[in-house]
């Protein structure tokens, strides 16, 4: 319709990014795009410091079998990465991990279905750029795969793949790949110098991902490799939890964002729950827990220490005979836990006895 010089009009206001992500692309790319005030009001992404980030390295790639471009750092990384913003909150569905390359896509899909990642990663979305068109995610990672030194960027050169490239992301954009090399690179229209200078502008730039904790916000932690996300295996930060839970103990887990009721934590120190009626604050190590004038044996005991420490006290009771002695003389035939009641034993009329009322 253009070249037939049909009328067209242009876009000019954006709903999808966030503007400091949509600065990427404008002006060099769309000169009169401007925001949409539903933009300007965003959430900041968890567990991260800001929303926009380029990891600069120097990892070399690797060729595939066939003929296609891959690379095992950025693989590793962006795998690794996403599995800690889930840790931090985030469904599934919330990320796309884009590759430039079919080979890379494959690389990461294998390293997604590994046994300490499919469960947690089986909904995140894995796509090679060029599929994925027209669509968006509100976090995308983005791994541009080239490092050598031929300095061969292959289509990384053309503008309009790297516009496609940059704008998919809603609320964060987290690119891995090696700026050395597309800067000095033909690329048409100088796009790279162009998106370099505009990271450099807004510090989004570097060789270190800065983390940022949400349960102790001061807590600021570098990552440039996969295997820097190991110390934050519980998607905190390196810190012990040190929360108090219902037994009196702390947690002792690395800090954590899930489950910070601890509900399915179970405290592994000597735990001072009781059972129902027995004396409070009794160690469980203890040789018999003392109930009314008789004791309990090592049941209770068991049940106390194997339960959740966030089991009410009111939920356990006591199922040993009592045996206690009542004043006919025979023992209480009701369990630990119940009142003595009256004695239930027959004896001969003949016999002397004083019935318990």
């Amino acid at each position: 319709m253009v070249l037939n010089n049909v009328t067209c009009h242009t876009l000019n206001v954006q709903h999808r990014m966030k503007p400091n992500i949509c600065k990427l692309i404008r002006p060099h790319i769309y000169p009169q795009l401007t925001d949409h005030e539903s933009t300007l009001s965003r959430p900041p992404i968890l567990g991260v410091e800001g929303c926009l980030y380029f990891i600069d390295h120097q990892q070399p790639e690797e060729l595939c079998q066939d003929e296609s471009q891959k690379n095992v750092h950025e693989s590793t990384f962006m795998i690794a990465f996403a599995r800690y913003l889930i840790l931090n909150g985030y469904k599934a569905d919330q990320i796309t991990i884009l590759a430039t390359y079919l080979g890379q896509m494959f690389e990461m899909l294998h390293e997604k279905n590994k046994p300490t990642n499919v469960d947690l990663l089986k909904d995140v979305r894995i796509s090679v750029l060029d599929n994925y068109q027209g669509e968006e995610s509100d976090i995308v990672l983005l791994s541009l795969v080239r490092s050598n030194t031929e300095n061969k960027v292959g289509f990384l050169r053309t503008q309009n793949r790297v516009c496609v490239a940059l704008s998919r992301a809603r609320n964060g954009l987290f690119i891995i790949g090696n700026m050395s090399l597309l800067l000095s690179s033909n690329s048409e229209n100088e796009i790279w110098k162009k998106v370099n200078t505009v990271l450099e502008e807004q510090n989004a730039i570097g060789s270190h991902l800065l983390l940022k904790c949400q349960i102790h916000p001061v807590k600021l932690t570098k990552v440039s490799k996969s295997s820097d996300f190991d110390k934050l295996s519980e998607g905190g930060c390196d810190m012990i939890c040190n929360a108090e839970l219902g037994c009196g103990h702390t947690c002792k887990r690395l800090c954590h964002i899930q489950d910070r009721e601890h509900t399915q934590y179970r405290c592994t120190e000597e735990c001072l729950k009781y059972a129902k009626n027995h004396v409070p604050k009794v160690k469980s190590d203890a040789a018999k827990i003392q109930m009314r004038n008789t004791f309990v044996q090592d049941c209770v005991i068991k049940t106390v220490t194997n339960a959740s420490t966030n089991l009410d006290v009111e939920e356990v009771d006591c199922q040993k005979p009592c045996k206690l002695k009542l004043p006919c003389g025979h023992e209480c035939a009701n369990s630990c836990s119940k009142a003595c009641g009256p004695c239930k034993v027959k004896v001969n009329e003949s016999d002397t006895i004083a019935l318990y009322p």
